[in-house]
C-alpha cells in the first residue's frame, strides 16, 4: 500500500524497488491524495503491470485516512499481508518481501524491519517489542518497513485511528496505525516480529509538500503523546 502525495518524481524508484524483490508474489496499490501529477504517474505504472492498481482522492485525506479507506474499500482479503511504503520512499533490500514472508510463515501477525535516513545505514530506531510490553508506554520501535496482517487490522476499532472529533489523525500516523494493532497482539498473546535488516530508505529530500503542511516536530510530538495517553479504544 502506497499513500502518495506530491511524489511523482519518486514513484518510479519506489516501483523499481518492488520489482527488484526476490519474492515476487505481491500486489501494489498506489492511493494518490489530490495530486494529479502523482496520479498520472501511478496510472502510467499500472498500465504496464496488472499487479499495480491506483486510486485518486480529490479531497486532501492525509496518509492514515488514505490507507484506511483503501483497505476498507478494496478487495484485500483478510489473510493478506499489508506493507506501507510512503510515496516518496523506497525499499533498499531485494530480500525484504522474502524476509517478511518467512516471519509470517513462522506465525507473526505484525512485522517490521530496520530503516535508514541515508546511504550510511544510520538513524534507525526500529527494534524488538517485548511480548509483555504495553506499546503505548514503551518507546516507539515499530517504524518502517512496517507490515501487518489484514486480519489484525480488521480487529481494531476504527476510533483508534481518529481524533476526538472523529477525524483520522493527520500527523503521527505511523503510531496511530500501529500502536493499537501492537497492543491487540500483545494483549492476546499473538506473535509480532522485528527483522533486524535494513530494508527501507526514508526520503528527507522531498520538498514538494507545501510549507503549510510541513510536519512540525512539536505538533507531531503532541499528537503522538495524545495517542499514547489516550491508549487503546475497545
Amino acid at each position: 500500500m502506497v499513500p502518495a502525495f506530491r511524489c511523482s518524481p519518486y514513484l518510479s524508484d519506489l516501483y523499481q524497488s518492488v520489482l527488484d524483490q526476490s519474492y515476487q508474489s505481491w500486489k501494489l496499490h498506489i492511493a494518490v491524495d489530490t495530486c494529479q501529477e502523482s496520479y498520472n504517474k501511478a496510472l502510467e505504472i499500472s498500465a504496464d503491470d496488472n499487479r499495480v492498481t491506483c486510486s485518486f482522492s480529490k479531497n486532501r485525506l492525509y496518509a492514515l485516512e488514505n490507507i484506511s479507506l483503501s483497505l476498507n474499500s478494496s478487495k484485500i482479503s483478510a489473510n493478506s499481508i499489508v506493507g506501507i511504503i510512503d510515496g516518496d520512499d523506497r525499499l533498499i533490500n531485494p530480500n525484504t518481501f522474502a524476509l517478511l514472508s518467512e516471519a509470517y510463515e513462522r506465525g507473526a501477525n505484525l512485522a517490521w524491519t530496520k530503516y535508514t535516513w541515508d546511504d550510511n545505514l544510520s538513524n534507525c530506531i526500529s527494534n524488538t517489542l517485548p511480548a509483555d510490553a504495553n506499546p503505548y508506554l514503551y518507546p516507539w520501535v515499530s517504524s518502517h518497513f512496517r507490515t501487518f496482517g489484514k486480519w489484525i487490522y480488521d480487529k481494531i476499532n476504527p476510533a483508534n485511528f481518529k481524533d476526538p472529533n472523529g477525524v483520522y489523525f493527520r500527523r503521527a500516523y505511523d503510531q496511530a496505525l500501529m500502536l493499537p494493532m501492537l497492543y491487540y497482539c500483545n494483549r492476546a498473546g499473538l506473535k509480532t516480529s522485528f527483522i533486524p535488516e535494513f530494508c527501507y530508505r526514508y526520503n528527507h529530500e522531498n520538498t514538494a509538500t507545501p510549507p503549510e503542511e510541513h510536519t512540525q516536530g512539536s505538533y507531531e510530538g503532541q499528537l503522538a503523546q495524545f495517542i499514547r495517553t489516550r491508549g487503546y479504544i475497545e
